[in-house]
């Protein structure tokens, strides 16, 4: 996975019809983000160093999750799915970057 940088700028896709950038708090506690069913790009990242835990299931963000290690980002591209919810934790509170590319 790629280290972000205090410059971290999101890559637009050719195509791309919508971008949103959400900054969602997140702490401890599970957190949700609704997906839409036009999304193919989704970048994940803590604003303020810290680890986070994401799952595409309720309740999973303590038991089976994707790691995002502190000072780290997840993007995950050429997506192809209905609709989804994410679901967020940290190991303790901060804000979270969520950037979403629609075509």
């Amino acid at each position: 996975m790629p280290i972000s940088q205090p410059t971290f700028r999101p890559i637009v896709r050719n195509g791309a019809t919508d971008v949103e950038i959400t900054n969602l708090s997140v702490g401890t506690t599970e957190t949700s983000h609704a997906l839409q069913t036009t999304l193919r790009s989704l970048t994940i990242r803590s604003r303020n160093k810290a680890e986070l835990y994401i799952a595409f299931v309720s309740g999973e963000t303590a038991t089976k999750y994707l790691t995002i290690p502190c000072g780290a980002s997840l993007t995950l591209n050429d997506l192809e799915f209905g609709a989804k919810t994410l679901y967020i934790r940290a190991d303790q509170n901060n804000t979270v970057e969520i950037i979403e590319t629609y075509v």
